[in-house]
């Protein structure tokens, strides 16, 4: 193993023991194959896991699949208490001031994986302290998302200060990762210096192929799933709406997950008086191999908004392409992942009679062709969007 490490920080990373997010988890478990020791720096609280890490001190550590977790210990809060979730943010940043980092092997780059971007001053002090590289990663256009997702305006406060550490994050960067392929012109717009920015995109892994029993039982029929976050961007009312389109009840439709939304959703449902979908808890992800095996096609949605302009790399997009499933694409993108590898229909209008019909065509298209898009699909995804390959070159950028 190398002696420095490569440390990410990355306020809501998880692992497969404790749910999303996963990216950073791949990355060190692959880096970790690769003969890198990954320390990732996270939160140890985070609403968007389905299992928080146990933290009773200042902080813990836990050694995952090769990769060091350091917990800091932070509040907890609910999803809705947007002032604790914001105290949050801050408390990590001020913890990871006062963090003991002298006690660990020395780094040889910091990445600062955003959302939350609030780290950056973290990682700009600890490169200056180490003298190594510092990465910026950008996993969501902040405060953009804020603005465009969460009604947020611009001259809102909290919205300017991110607006000034998104711009100060990219100035002191050495390089930019990012995760959107069409972002380019927004950077330049922000000031990033363009020989900078690498695009590295979301992905999965064979692994994940390996699957416990499912512990739910899913309905009768043709099946339209969802599993993922049931969120405000993800559009779940364009499935609900859907399904009222079709009255043909061997049209199934089902959502797996948690969210904010979720509540509301099952009372639209209700309201409705919809009896083809259907909502589950989250599980395992050991268990979403055996999830997505079940569906007939694979629904994935996000709210129409110019912020998706800049490209989208969905994680739950990759893994119904593992799954060689046919894939119902509502986004309004800057490009298009479904049509690049000929594994679906993607509908470009907020159109419930559009998506209803897509579904439709699909459905009367017999199985031997919803099983060759879903091959087309895995296909894709093994060679665009391995983190085997991913983690190679994110390593090639570091070792720069």
């Amino acid at each position: 193993m190398n002696n420095k490490e490569i440390w990410i920080i990355s306020h809501f990373a998880g692992s497969p023991a404790h749910g999303m997010v996963y990216r950073p988890y791949y990355l060190g478990k692959n880096f970790s194959q690769l003969n890198e020791t990954t320390r990732i720096f996270a939160s140890s609280f985070s609403h968007v896991r389905n299992l928080n890490p146990n933290v009773e001190g200042f902080f813990s550590e836990e050694l995952i699949d090769g990769i060091i977790y350091t917990w800091i210990r932070n509040i907890k809060y609910y999803p809705s208490n947007k002032i604790l979730r914001f105290s949050s943010l801050a408390l990590f940043c001020i913890s990871l001031l006062i963090l003991p980092i002298w006690k660990f092997e020395k780094p040889k780059v910091i990445v600062v994986s955003s959302p939350s971007i609030f780290p950056i001053f973290n990682g700009w002090l600890w490169s200056k302290i180490f003298r190594c590289k510092l990465i910026f990663e950008v996993r969501d256009l902040w405060p953009e998302s804020l603005i465009q997702l969460g009604n947020i305006k611009r001259t809102h406060p909290v919205v300017i200060l991110i607006k000034l550490m998104e711009r100060f994050a990219y100035k002191v960067c050495d390089i930019c990762i990012a995760v959107m392929p069409t972002a380019h012109d927004y950077f330049s717009a922000e000031g990033l210096n363009l020989k900078k920015l690498n695009i590295i995109p979301n992905g999965t892994e064979d692994s994940e192929l390996i699957s416990s029993e499912l512990s739910i039982e899913l309905p009768e029929g043709f099946i339209v799933g969802f599993a993922g976050a049931v969120g405000n961007a993800n559009n779940l009312d364009l499935m609900i709406d859907t399904a009222k389109q079709i009255e043909d009840n061997s049209v199934q439709f089902v959502i797996v997950g948690h969210g904010e939304e979720k509540s509301r959703l099952k009372e639209k449902a209700r309201i409705l008086n919809l009896k083809n979908i259907h909502f589950y808890d989250s599980i395992p992800k050991s268990e979403i191999p055996a999830l997505l095996n079940q569906f007939d096609l694979c629904f994935i949605s996000l709210k129409y908004t110019q912020l998706f302009d800049y490209g989208v790399s969905p994680n739950k997009l990759f893994d119904y392409m593992l799954a060689r499933k046919p894939i119902v694409y509502c986004i309004n993108s800057g490009n298009s992942p479904v049509l690049d590898a000929r594994c679906g229909v993607e509908v470009r209008e907020n159109s419930p009679k559009l998506v209803s019909k897509a579904i439709l065509n699909l459905k009367n298209e017999g199985i031997d062709k919803l099983r060759e898009l879903g091959n087309n699909g895995y296909d894709y995804v093994i060679k665009f969007h391995s983190y085997d390959s991913l983690s190679r070159d994110y390593l090639e950028k570091i070792n720069e």
